[in-house]
């Protein structure tokens, strides 16, 4: 029995097949690779199916052109066990990987697709360009070197190479293609091209290991799903970035704060699924929410009970938006609509608050009164200044509401109100009080004292105080140009020696 057992053992190794390390072809003539090939596996008494390194060397004077015929004799021969492919001595026609489309727009035409155990390739130096779908599905590649000579990398070219592993693309790209790198998992990119300007729908989805933190000054337009679902962690928006596409960020580690891009709309589902957005401020251009622009997913919630976001909203009127349960799948917030008193944080002016309470979604989240600080400047005396928060003003810094908010003003014993100022623009005090519309930046509250008992305006001025200006507002601070009517104005002087004099005129018209 030990006998007949140890002669079929060494019968079955006798039939096995060695297996190469490497096999080189020379290539000598366009569209004849399949002979070649054939011809040096003869020579080296293997079968395709044996080789698992192949390196290809072009010969001749000029030296035989690499097409899209050979390419696919390759591929045919070789696509379940070849695991490296040398082309450094090779010449591609058209300095390009083929592909047998030739505008470059359809998935499986590249020629090297589904190559099932690829893993390594050497492109020539000189290379300018990769074609659509040269190496769709190639899902073990990890390494292959892209030469700074290469200006395109056309549609799908590298759509389900889950295992790339590149961290750096040539300088010359411009344009990233549409499903150009979706699905490539662990492609590790730091940068992008310096001279990026368009990303196409579907280019970088699916690009979780990206970690990019800056967007190129030159990108311009981001399509549908272009960084969807992906490791890039933006937090500043780009002056040149002017144009995004639906669900471009969904899914991906963005961390936005604000929304500057002169769109009217958010897209839709534009920051979806992306929990790096804390606080955000909605556009005061904007009157609609799209569907899914920031949804929150109830397994996320699930694990993650503590998570929070604010909205900051400035418009006068809710945002339309999409909720409750039967579109669930389309909500603009979350999943479920219980979540988002959970969550969500909604800040306005003091004047809207009122209707964002009895407007759902909005009504179910907490409803905060936006505040801001006001720089406050106090002459020719001592003042207590307070708003309607109830702080005072501490090292000329009042706390605000944002929007229509009063202030009080409370002169020492011995002095009065002579003015008040707000920026440029002269506003009335009455009994104390000023009211004034604050946007999230205040300008500067002014306020000119004077001694009790002493007279202001024109009869206080030295003699040699010549008034230089005159500007005439009405009560509402608005400048009038050529008040020409019988009524009360707001009178501003500028005098030579810089000293401003405001107060209450009647005028008559001529």
């Amino acid at each position: 029995m030990n006998k007949l057992f140890l002669s079929l053992s060494l019968s079955a190794m006798l039939a096995m097949p060695a297996m190469a390390e490497e096999l080189t072809v020379t290539h000598s003539s366009a569209s004849a690779f399949e002979s070649e090939l054939n011809s040096a596996l003869t020579d080296a008494g293997l079968t395709a199916d044996q080789v698992t390194s192949l390196k290809i060397v072009s010969a001749g004077e000029p030296s035989a052109e690499m097409n899209v015929t050979d390419f696919n004799a390759l591929r045919a021969a070789m696509s379940a066990t070849l695991q490296k492919l040398d082309l450094s001595e090779a010449a591609l026609k058209g300095n390009s990987v083929p592909s047998s489309d030739e505008k470059n727009t359809q998935p499986g035409c590249g020629s090297l697709r589904e190559m099932a155990e690829l893993t390594e390739v050497v492109l020539p130096e000189g290379l300018t360009s990769i074609s659509s779908g040269a190496f769709q599905k190639c899902a073990k590649l990890q390494t292959i070197n892209l030469p700074e000579t290469i200006t395109d990398i056309w549609n799908y070219a590298f759509d389900g190479c889950t295992a790339l592993n590149i961290s750096k693309l040539p300088s010359q790209i411009t344009v990233i293609t549409p499903y150009c790198f979706r699905g490539c998992e662990n492609m590790a990119l730091t940068e992008l091209p310096p001279m990026l300007t368009e990303v196409h729908e579907y280019g970088f989805n699916q690009c979780r290991a990206m970690q990019i933190s800056e967007i190129p000054e030159t990108l311009t337009l981001i399509k549908q799903n272009g960084f969807a679902s992906s490791g890039v962690t933006f937090s500043e928006w780009t002056e040149a970035l002017t144009s995004i596409g639906e669900s471009a960020f969904s899914g991906s580690k963005v961390a936005f704060k604000e929304w500057t891009p002169n769109l009217n709309e958010m897209p839709r589902g534009v920051f979806g699924y992306c929990y790096n957005i804390t606080e955000f401020t909605i556009p005061e251009t904007i009157t609609k929410l799209q569907d899914l622009t920031f949804f929150i997913q109830k397994t996320f919630y699930d694990g993650d009970k503590n998570f929070q976001r604010k909205l900051i909203c400035r418009l006068p009127e809710p945002p339309q938006c999409t909720y409750g349960s039967a579109a669930k799948w389309n909500n603009t917030f979350s999943e479920e609509d219980w979540m988002i008193k959970n969550i969500y944080t909604i800040c306005v002016k003091k004047e809207y608050s009122e209707l964002y309470k009895t407007t759902a979604p909005y009504s179910e989240m907490k409803i905060d009164t936006l505040t801001t600080q006001m720089p406050v400047v106090v002459e020719g005396g001592e003042a207590v200044v307070t708003s309607e928060l109830g702080q005072e003003a501490v090292e000329g810094v009042l706390p605000v509401y944002e929007g229509n908010t009063t202030i009080t003003i409370t002169p020492a014993d011995d002095m009065t109100i002579e003015s008040a100022t707000y920026g440029e623009t002269p506003v009335e005090v009455v009994d104390g009080v000023v009211t004034i519309d604050v946007p999230q930046t205040p300008e500067t509250l002014t306020i000119t004292l004077k001694k009790s008992g002493e007279e202001a305006g024109v009869e206080s001025i030295a003699a040699d105080d010549e008034i230089v200006a005159t500007t005439y507002y009405n009560l509402q601070g608005v400048e009038i140009n050529e008040p020409a009517e019988n009524g009360l104005y707001i009178r501003k002087q500028t005098t030579a020696n810089g000293r401003t004099i405001v107060e209450k005129v009647m005028l008559k018209s001529l």
